[in-house]
């Protein structure tokens, strides 16, 4: 099977549908190597598993980074790729596809973001989406949803394409899992001068809801007076003037620690914290949970999202949008023993893999190229 592969989110720093991509590629490739893996990129990029016999990388123009380049790229560029390559199959893993191509397509979408939060979404990428979105579900011969959450959200926004929608949990990477006191004690001492600390792990953009969680730390240290700390990991996105204003205004900002590159780092710093902190305003399956519970600590989360769908009764869920419900599931978690629950953590964190979603990923493909 030819299985031709939009991979413009493989960027040097792997972001969400990024990772995303890679992991499915990586496992898929080396699980068939009787497949070719034609993976198309809108850059000079190169990852490890390109290196393997069956992977073949094609570098398209221009790069994607506005929507009138979007269009360019899929209604122009990939259709003749597509045809020239003679893809059995095209799977598009970011939301987006092709209307210009015959060629069959399994498309992944990740939330349906731009209809609940539109002011999270800038104006011409929100235009764009209100436009071609309905159009890729249509077009699509199949439409993969990272969770139930978001599948049901399909089938309820778009009833008439509910029959084409199948739920495909994201994984867990292997390099996420506990680590030994003496290691999380060095890296306390490198990041938080020796003290315990919670984090967020993410992009700092409005739905994130950083400000509000910055808020609610300097709450819980009003309340306790201890010496935790806070750190945020991630790069600063669009719009982030909010988690900004409540950082400068912060009375503890001394407390506070941004890190923005966290390359290679953040299993690290998950696994050393006291708790994951990801209070997210709207998610389609909030991974850096799955990630935290890989490594045995605990998570404070958004009630009513697919978080829940993923982390079971093992998270303190909180309303996101009430600072003295964050700050007591801060409170509480610290009065926790944790180690009780680390194993109970770990075993949730096993029930997803990459594995598994690329095997069952793999069978929708081939169903759809030889329908």
């Amino acid at each position: 099977m030819k299985v031709a592969v939009n991979g413009r989110f493989l960027l040097p720093r792997l972001e969400g549908i990024g990772h995303y991509t890679y992991q499915l590629l990586d496992h898929m490739s080396l699980q068939h190597p009787e497949d070719d893996y034609h993976v198309i990129v809108d850059r000079d990029i190169r990852m490890p598993f390109m290196d393997r016999p069956n992977v073949i990388r094609h570098v398209l123009s221009p790069p994607t980074r506005h929507p009138l380049l979007w269009y360019i790229w899929f209604e122009w560029r990939i259709p003749t790729l597509l045809k020239k390559i003679g893809s059995d199959v095209f799977f598009s893993p970011d939301g987006f596809l092709s209307l210009s191509t015959d060629c069959p397509t399994v498309l992944t979408i990740h939330d349906l973001a731009y209809l609940h939060y539109p002011e999270g979404t800038q104006r011409s990428h929100l235009t764009y989406l209100r436009k071609y979105m309905p159009q890729f579900i249509q077009r699509a011969d199949e439409v993969v949803a990272v969770s139930q959450f978001t599948a049901d959200d399909i089938k309820m926004q778009f009833a008439d394409q509910s029959s084409k929608v199948t739920k495909i949990h994201n994984g867990v990477s292997d390099d996420f899992g506990p680590l030994d006191e003496a290691t999380q004690i060095a890296c306390r001492k490198y990041y938080t001068q020796g003290k315990p600390y919670f984090i967020y792990v993410g992009s700092i953009h409005p739905r994130k809801n950083v400000g509000s969680l910055i808020r609610a730390f300097n709450r819980y240290i009003e309340k306790t007076g201890d010496d935790t700390f806070l750190v945020l990991a991630g790069r600063m996105a669009w719009k982030s003037e909010d988690a900004t204003k409540a950082l400068e205004k912060s009375p503890y900002a001394d407390q506070i620690i941004r890190i923005s590159d966290i390359d290679g780092k953040v299993p690290e710093l998950i696994a050393s914290a006291e708790a994951l902190c990801y209070i997210s305003l709207f998610e389609g399956f909030g991974l850096p949970v799955l990630e935290a519970m890989a490594c045995g600590t605990v998570v404070i989360t958004s009630e009513g999202s697919p978080m829940q769908e993923v982390c079971g009764d093992l998270a303190s869920y909180v309303d996101a949008e009430d600072i003295d419900s964050i700050c007591d599931a801060m409170i509480h978690v610290q009065s926790q023993d944790k180690e009780s629950i680390k194993e109970k953590l770990r075993l949730r964190a096993s029930e997803f893999s990459w594995e598994k979603a690329s095997i069952l990923l793999h069978k929708r493909l081939s169903h759809i190229a030889q329908a």
